[in-house]
């Protein structure tokens, strides 16, 4: 994995005059997230007391939150998922209890992340009166047993 997961996106610039130590603050927590880390932990790292505190001061200050972009977050998955998978095969050669269900877990992560596993298209008709009196004549007429009459009386 990259020392910096996405590249460098600047802040916009402050809607207003603000203070320099809440400039900084929003600016810290507006590189975290885009980073990538969740409102919770770019609060943490801002100094704010909670996620919402976060997002309040950030949108207050720039007019914005931070979009980050769909591609850039399933490169930082894949990466995170790659070292997760080294992990895992480490632990399964040491025979470590849980390593396959982990590995099992992981590549099903990945599989959903590039879309590996959607699902099959399915086809929904809806058949009139006649269609089905047609399709229920087919399958009776090969699947009812010809029956031959015996004289159970004639020797």
């Amino acid at each position: 994995m990259s020392a910096e997961p996405f590249p460098a996106v600047p802040a916009p610039k402050p809607l207003r005059r603000v203070r320099p130590a809440a400039l900084a603050k929003a600016t810290k927590a507006w590189d975290v997230r885009v980073a990538g880390a969740p409102w919770k932990v770019a609060a943490e790292h801002a100094g704010y007391c909670d996620q919402y505190a976060a997002q309040k001061a950030v949108r207050n200050v720039f007019g914005t939150v931070p979009q980050i972009e769909r591609a850039e977050l399933r490169r930082l998955w894949r990466d995170r998922l790659e070292v997760a998978w080294r992990q895992v095969m480490r632990d399964m050669v040491d025979q470590r209890p849980g390593a396959v269900t982990a590995a099992v877990r992981i590549a099903t992560t990945a599989a959903v992340l590039d879309g590996l596993n959607e699902p099959q298209q399915v086809t929904l008709r809806n058949p009139s009166t006649q269609e089905l009196e047609q399709w229920a004549g087919v399958v009776i007429a090969a699947t009812t047993p010809q029956v031959e009459e015996w004289d159970i009386f004639s020797e």
